[in-house]
């Protein structure tokens, strides 16, 4: 048997409450991204979800804070990374001189939040 026949019947094994645990735990990038616009508006901040069809690799939120404007792309966890479209698009973004940020779930969502609060 192949390691990754072995590797499927464990998987297949696996108590069904194990995989419920799986799921519950996953949070999805959305939630974060929800999380983090909330609590900037909490804050006095403004911040919206950037939707741009027309332009692919654009961070994800807008923010401005304290007359800064500060963009955010939000991952759902630190092992995500962003892709390689929105890596160009961060530094093209950059050498503009823009700040975007990567923010990876809700921990560095509320550093973030800490960072802004000492602008």
């Amino acid at each position: 048997m192949s390691v990754w026949a072995e590797f499927a019947e464990c998987i297949y094994n696996l108590s069904p409450d194990f995989h419920m645990h799986v799921r519950t735990r996953k949070i999805r990038e959305s939630a974060v991204q929800a999380y983090l616009i909330a609590k900037i508006r909490e804050a006095g901040g403004f911040a919206v979800k950037i939707e741009a069809p027309a332009r692919r690799g654009l961070p994800d939120v807008l923010i401005i804070w304290r007359r800064f404007t500060l963009f955010v792309e939000v991952k759902m966890s630190t092992r995500s990374k962003p892709s390689a479209i929105q890596s160009l698009t961060i530094r093209e973004m950059r050498e503009a001189g823009g700040h975007v940020t990567v923010v990876s779930g809700k921990a560095e969502a509320d550093d973030y939040l800490l960072w802004l609060q000492r602008l």
